[in-house]
């Protein structure tokens, strides 16, 4: 949903503004979300928690665990599966949204691999806030992944290399190069996740408001 910086603070003011965040996992959209909800009263949804309750699973890491590695036998069969339940919860997401006041939908990764009816309902209903990783998180990223796994949906680009380390190391910068030209292209705004890191832009600054 394309808006002016005008547009958005006139439906923030009417308490009618809806934020929906992407980028990758591990980006920093959550936290993000919850300063949203902190500073400027949003209202907030996890997609990944709505995907869980519908698999029966009772957080991130039992999430993970159950889709596993695209190394482990029937990943792509899971990984299947999860897109499908994803695309659902999504939808329910959204709906809990729109039926809020300020709120702001927190999107996992592969939000852009939902079917094609949803992720345009997502760009009609949403304004698309793009939290872009730029080169020095890429190994933060990684190092996050590898250490703390969240599920995570491949998509086709991850490639075996002698062991699984040195397999994410260099399938991880593939998959985040094919994910950031999709993201780019569907997102209304692009901030780079950096700037609000280290606070060089606040949550306002950053969306206009």
């Amino acid at each position: 949903m394309q808006m002016t910086a005008c547009q958005r603070r006139e439906a923030y003011n009417r308490g009618e503004l809806k934020l929906a965040l992407i980028g990758m996992s591990n980006i920093g959209k959550s936290h993000f979300a919850k300063t949203l909800q902190d500073s400027l009263g949003f209202s907030s949804v996890e997609v990944d928690a709505c995907t869980q309750e519908k698999l029966g699973l009772e957080d991130m890491e039992l999430h993970a665990q159950w889709l596993g590695t695209p190394d482990s036998e029937g990943y792509e069969l899971r990984e299947t599966q999860a897109m499908l339940v994803e695309t659902e919860a999504t939808n329910e997401a959204m709906d809990m949204c729109l039926a809020a006041g300020n709120a702001v939908l927190d999107t996992p990764g592969s939000v852009i691999y939902i079917d094609a009816d949803s992720l345009a309902r997502l760009k009609q209903e949403f304004f698309l806030v793009y939290l872009l990783a730029n080169d020095d998180n890429i190994a933060r990223l990684i190092e996050l992944y590898i250490s703390h796994p969240k599920p995570l949906i491949w998509n086709g680009y991850f490639k075996y290399n002698e062991n699984m380390q040195n397999s994410l190391i260099e399938s991880y910068p593939k998959l985040l190069r094919s994910r950031s030209k999709i993201y780019a292209e569907l997102a209304d705004i692009t901030i780079e996740a950096q700037k609000l890191y280290e606070g060089d832009i606040t949550p306002q600054n950053a969306l206009g408001l």
